[in-house]
């Protein structure tokens, strides 16, 4: 059997709860926006909604990427 790592596996499961919040509020006020949006009779702007959700994660992922690039670049020096 292979040695666990505590401290690594309660970090890990630190990480998966923040990232957990983080898009359980996101699918709440995008869903409160498109509520809005579809009682005022705006559905037209159920596009831009999308639009902005895609740039929003398309953004985190490049903000993301770069960060662990440039964490790994510090750390080999």
């Amino acid at each position: 059997m292979l040695p666990i790592n505590r401290s690594y596996t309660l970090g890990s499961f630190a990480s998966f709860l923040i990232a957990f919040r983080e898009i359980f509020e996101m699918v709440l006020i995008v869903g409160i926006i498109l509520v809005f949006l579809a009682k005022t009779e705006q559905k037209q702007m159920f596009k831009f909604v999308g639009y902005g959700v895609f740039a929003g994660l398309l953004g985190s992922l490049l903000i993301a990427g770069l960060l662990s690039i440039s964490l790994e670049s510090i750390r080999s020096v």
